[in-house]
């Protein structure tokens, strides 16, 4: 075992570079996203690309022919669970591992990071880098969700899971979770279980129709129609020529919908369709 932290300076701004990148990746990106380190010249990129990297402070085996870099293993602000809130994570170089690839341009890093405000809660990095782009392949505990405090929390699971699936790739999965929030959402309303009960044979067509004639005009012209929405989303998921951003518009517009009724305190929907009492922020939710 040796420990390549001699080298650290010999060339600072790539690795600069390539822990500010990582820093990144861990605090903006969800699971299967990317993240790279910019592109510092001829051949300086061929060292990032073909060099073993690892934390500085940790040591690692000689690998035959590479050539061992260490970077500096910077703090990232992430949701902790323990202290509901956004806090500083600093790294933990002893607990973190360095899995070779057989190539010292393909590898695995283990990064484990502790809150520095409450010292209890960890979180787990696992990624993955090919020359000079770094995957965050998993994460424990998972990445939190901000669940908007007008989202029901009876049916906010369906929102959850919807942003989750969108965040690991799964974008069919997505769509249909945020359709079923909707319906959900209708479903669960005093009015339509009223009108349900008298004829139990009605369409979910019919329902979002229906819902929508509950509506005040005026509401109606200042905030996002949740039946187009829905529509969209059918298309979406039947295959449908939709915008690119269909996922991210929809979730935006269900969002401004319920902040409406919120606000202006529909009937029926006072804090909330289902008497819920409202916290006055945003919760965070972890799957």
């Amino acid at each position: 075992m040796l420990s390549a932290s001699g080298q650290a300076g010999d060339f600072p701004e790539i690795q600069a570079a390539f822990s500010k990148a990582l820093q990144r990746l861990l605090q903006e990106k969800h699971q299967y996203e990317k993240e790279s380190v910019p592109d510092p010249g001829a051949d300086e990129g061929s060292l990032l690309a073909r060099a073993y990297w690892h934390p500085e402070g940790y040591k690692t085996a000689d690998i035959p022919g590479a050539e061992v870099q260490s970077f500096t293993l910077l703090p990232v602000r992430i949701w902790c669970g323990e202290c509901q809130g956004t806090t500083v994570f600093k790294p933990q170089v002893p607990r973190c591992r360095s899995i070779y690839h057989g190539s010292a341009a393909e590898h695995s890093m283990l990064l484990c990071y502790e809150c520095q405000d409450c010292a209890r809660r960890r979180v787990t990095f696992f990624v993955t880098r090919r020359g000079t782009t770094m995957e965050l392949s998993g994460r424990d505990p998972f990445d939190a969700v901000n669940v908007p405090s007008s989202l029901p929390r009876a049916i906010s699971k369906f929102y959850t899971e919807a942003q989750i699936a969108q965040n690991t790739g799964q974008s069919l999965a997505a769509l249909c979770l945020l359709r079923e929030f909707i319906e959900q959402f209708w479903l669960r309303l005093p009015e339509i279980q009223e009108a349900l009960d008298l004829d139990p044979r009605m369409n979910i067509s019919e329902i979002g129709t229906m819902y929508a004639g509950l509506l005040p005009l005026d509401f109606k012209a200042e905030y996002p129609n949740l039946m187009q929405c829905y529509q969209t989303l059918k298309a979406a998921i039947e295959g449908s020529a939709v915008r690119p951003d269909v996922f991210q518009f929809c979730s935006s517009e269900i969002v401004d919908h319920l902040d409406g009724r919120r606000f202006r305190r529909l009937e029926g929907s006072t804090a909330s369709p289902f008497g819920e009492s409202r916290p006055p922020f945003a919760r965070q939710a972890v799957i």
